[in-house]
């Protein structure tokens, strides 16, 4: 199947809460306890959307909480979606057909940080936007081995969050995710839960790549259940992406970790759980 790269560099007006779980309960399949004895940290995340994309909050009801399962798992922490905006500005307003560049050089890299600086709140910790097309991506499914970017978050080195909450924020090409999905014939739900779960591991923790640099060695030492991946793998096959609902994150004992203990996925979320806006 087509492997799925997710990139990383790096109602107007009104808060509308999206979902109102936000933790699993024991009904949830395949799930294993959150770390005991530790309160679950919950932070705001401020959602936006691009009108065309709108729907995918009514088509994919698990989106956020099948994100929350697999934090909750990993450092007993969540985030609490709020719905800033279902209509925000295409990307240029002049050529309103135009799409999203691809986010590969230092140009485009600055264009959606002023992107999402024009947009986020200070007091809102983390930021997410659910955005249409981005050029060279493809319209159908796509050959095994080809490289897709369905989401962009930016980066501040190894588990290094930003210490301003405007600088910290996800794209996340729900167009294409949609339609790769459905034409590839795997589950979408499952892929955008994959994909959000993904960059917010970048986003709230920053996580990184294991197949990238000595990554795998450093910080990724921890294990996944049998047969599964870790989320933060850069080229997830995408059959194996959508066959999971709840992602998980490697993760290792003893726990809590120990300070400056950075091996494992697990260990640099719950280092995270401090950080807010």
């Amino acid at each position: 199947m087509n492997p799925l790269r997710v990139g990383r560099l790096g109602f107007a007006g009104r808060w509308a809460v999206l979902g109102s779980t936000l933790f699993c309960s024991a009904a949830c399949q395949e799930a294993v306890p959150a770390p005991a004895n530790y309160p679950p940290v919950i932070d705001s995340l401020e959602v936006f959307s691009e009108a065309q994309v709108r729907e995918i909050f009514d088509r994919y009801p698990d989106l956020f909480y099948g994100m929350n399962v697999s934090l909750q798992h990993a450092a007993a922490m969540a985030l609490h979606p709020l719905m800033a905006s279902t209509s925000i500005r295409r990307p240029y307003p002049n050529d309103p057909t135009r799409a999203w560049p691809r986010p590969v050089d230092q140009i485009t890299n600055r264009f959606y940080f002023d992107y999402a600086v024009e947009h986020r709140r200070a007091d809102m910790g983390f930021g997410a936007f659910f955005i249409t097309h981005m050029e060279g991506n493809p319209t159908v499914c796509p050959p095994a081995d080809t490289d897709i970017i369905l989401g962009y978050t930016f980066g501040y080195g190894p588990n290094t969050v930003a210490s301003d909450p405007v600088g910290r924020a996800t794209f996340l090409f729900a167009e294409d995710a949609a339609v790769i999905a459905n034409s590839c014939g795997v589950n979408a739900q499952n892929t955008f839960i994959g994909l959000l779960t993904h960059e917010m591991g970048h986003q709230r923790a920053g996580l990184t790549h294991p197949e990238e640099f000595n990554y795998q060695a450093l910080y990724h030492t921890g294990t996944v259940p049998s047969g599964r991946t870790d989320i933060m793998a850069q080229r997830t096959p995408l059959n194996v992406m959508a066959r999971w609902r709840y992602p998980r994150f490697d993760a290792k004992q003893p726990f809590p970790p120990s300070l400056g203990d950075e091996s494992a996925c697990s260990y640099n979320l719950f280092h995270a759980r401090p950080i807010g806006p």
